[in-house]
């Protein structure tokens, strides 16, 4: 049986829990924070490896104001600070000085053996940044895909009985995880007021899984914020799971009912186990 429930779990509670810990001691004190890296890879790890560690120390980055050479170089700062690009993608400054997102030249490596990407045609790449990279300038396939994080490797095959056992290990452990989260402030990365309240008022409850399930579909629904799962907003959850959970991959493809490469919320709390009245309740 796998071991993700038991053993991934701790590890990743025992770790973020202390870094949160030492957060909120430092602020009852009135300290201020000398190393915000840390509250930020706590935040991000508590919220299921959302992020690479490559994206953590690029996310922080930008917020760190950088000399600059010129007016130039402050211009193009200033019009893209807040654009947003996808993976691979950086800012530019078009001539009507708008932004844009263009491939990116290169991706920051970082050695780390747990950078490495798998692709669905079972190719590593040295990072995820590099994988959307070279799918950018079209040096891959169109239909190939982030499979998981690591190295590529052969995975078991999933049993119909693993098949079964997974949703319910995976709803508990977004139950677990909402739950820890509701004890955090929310500009610490807890759990916003209106999600907290829900949060508290159904741990008690005898199926205390039917809120975190629905809380994480919220959560994963992010570019656009649209009520659909894309294929690429799986990816953070779906990756990060299929080293430890080889039947995620197939998990999420059966949830899939109608094949149009999205999940509605309908199709995510079947496939989770919710019953419509659970969901209505």
């Amino acid at each position: 049986m796998p071991t993700f429930s038991f053993s991934l779990v701790r590890a990743l509670k025992l770790s973020v829990l202390l870094c949160l810990a030492a957060v909120i001691a430092d602020a009852k004190k009135g300290k201020k924070r000398t190393n915000p890296v840390d509250e930020e890879l706590a935040r991000q790890a508590l919220d299921q490896l959302t992020f690479t560690r490559e994206e953590q120390i690029y996310n922080i980055a930008l917020d760190v104001p950088r000399e600059s050479n010129g007016a130039a170089e402050n211009q193009v700062t200033n019009v893209c600070s807040f654009y947003q690009c996808s993976q691979g993608k950086v800012c530019s400054i078009t001539p009507d000085n708008e932004p844009s997102c263009v491939c990116a030249e290169s991706c920051y490596d970082t050695g780390e053996e747990d950078e490495r990407v798998c692709s669905t045609m079972n190719v590593t790449y040295v990072s995820k940044c590099e994988f959307y990279r070279q799918k950018c300038i079209q040096a891959v396939s169109e239909i190939e895909d982030l499979h998981y994080f690591g190295r590529c490797r052969a995975l078991p095959p999933c049993a119909i009985s693993e098949l079964q056992e997974f949703p319910h290990r995976l709803r508990d452990w977004f139950a677990d995880v909402m739950f820890s989260l509701a004890n955090v402030e929310e500009h610490l990365g807890g759990l916003s007021e209106a999600d907290r309240d829900l949060a508290m008022r159904s741990v008690q409850t005898e199926q205390r899984y039917v809120v975190p399930v629905q809380w994480k579909f919220r959560s994963l629904d992010r570019y656009p914020k649209d009520n659909f799962l894309s294929q690429e907003e799986l990816v953070p959850l779906r990756a990060a799971l299929i080293p430890s959970e080889h039947c995620a991959s197939v998990f999420f493809a059966m949830c899939d009912r109608n094949r149009d490469l999205l999940l509605d919320a309908s199709e995510w709390n079947s496939c989770m186990g919710l019953s419509p009245d659970e969901v209505e309740g």
